[in-house]
């Protein structure tokens, strides 16, 4: 089983909510989230990496994408130029336990 550690890595644009370096654990459970550093989350963006940590946490075929020690996903906003607010990089970094 693997826990996820989930950091703001880059934002672009204006985000209202995160934080660059703002931190979450997600446990290997799958299911208890907590926040290491930042103040709050955006619903948003947390909704477009939830189809992706419960898989995370459990062993996976070696040549599958998730299964990598680190990845990247983005929040649903397109950033400025495409009329959002701001574009989030999450960097999700499986830890084995």
């Amino acid at each position: 089983m693997y826990r996820i550690r989930i950091k703001v890595k880059e934002i672009e644009g204006n985000c209202h909510v995160l934080k660059k370096g703002d931190e979450y654990l997600v446990q290997e459970d799958g299911q208890t989230f907590t926040i290491i550093r930042g103040e709050k989350l955006c619903i948003y963006a947390l909704s477009s990496l939830f189809p992706f940590i419960p898989a995370m946490t459990k062993e996976l075929p070696e040549d599958f994408w998730m299964s990598k020690d680190t990845i990247y996903l983005t929040c649903p906003d397109p950033g400025k130029t495409h009329g959002g607010a701001a574009n989030v990089l999450f960097e999700l970094k499986r830890e084995k336990v």
